[in-house]
């Protein structure tokens, strides 16, 4: 039981630095929203954090698809960026960053029916 405890807060304590971490590298700021050279460095870390089978999947050598989901990356990238500057929720990019709203309204319920994936 000590062990499957410690093991358990040993666990969240990664979770929760592995959850910092995402929030850090893929921070919305004036200064990235207003560059499309930055906001494509930003949708490259994306990428690296979240262009898996199980969250969005597309093929990054297709450059309609990429184009497409940059679109809708520079986007949700300033509609979080404007949002938390007027609010005391912070928003941030996460797994849905890239998805259109038909998309997104198709997989929710997915998303709900799966406990394995851990959301920051």
């Amino acid at each position: 039981l000590k062990l499957t405890k410690r093991r358990d807060n040993l666990e969240a304590k990664h979770r929760e630095l592995d959850c910092a971490k995402l929030r850090k590298d893929l921070e919305v700021t004036d200064d990235i929203v207003n560059s499309e050279t930055k906001l494509h460095a930003l949708f490259l870390k994306w990428l690296s954090y979240f262009n898996k089978p199980h969250f969005v999947d597309f093929d990054v050598e297709d450059e309609k698809a990429f184009k497409m989901r940059f679109e809708i990356f520079k986007r949700t990238a300033r509609f979080i960026n404007e949002e938390n500057k007027s609010g005391s929720f912070t928003y941030g990019l996460n797994q849905f960053a890239v998805m259109t709203r038909a998309e997104y309204a198709r997989r929710s319920g997915e998303w709900l029916m799966r406990s394995s994936i851990r959301f920051c």
